[in-house]
């Protein structure tokens, strides 16, 4: 027989949903779940200003009388 060998997989990373709802009950995150989760929300708040600011120059100005 062949030599087995235990070749352990690492812990799979919580989405960032989990970590969300981990946050959420106040429980403390590793600083490697913190950090990701930062970059995520930095990453959705700049998504989200350049769809304001794409809106903002779709629309026709307004005249002021």
């Amino acid at each position: 027989m062949g030599k087995v060998t235990n070749n352990k997989k690492p812990p799979k990373q919580k989405s960032i949903k989990e970590l969300m709802s981990v946050e959420k009950t106040g429980a403390d995150l590793t600083p490697e779940e913190t950090e990701r989760l930062a970059a995520y929300r930095c990453k959705k708040a700049d998504q989200q200003r350049a769809r304001r600011e794409g809106k903002k120059s779709d629309q026709p100005k307004k005249k002021v009388s």
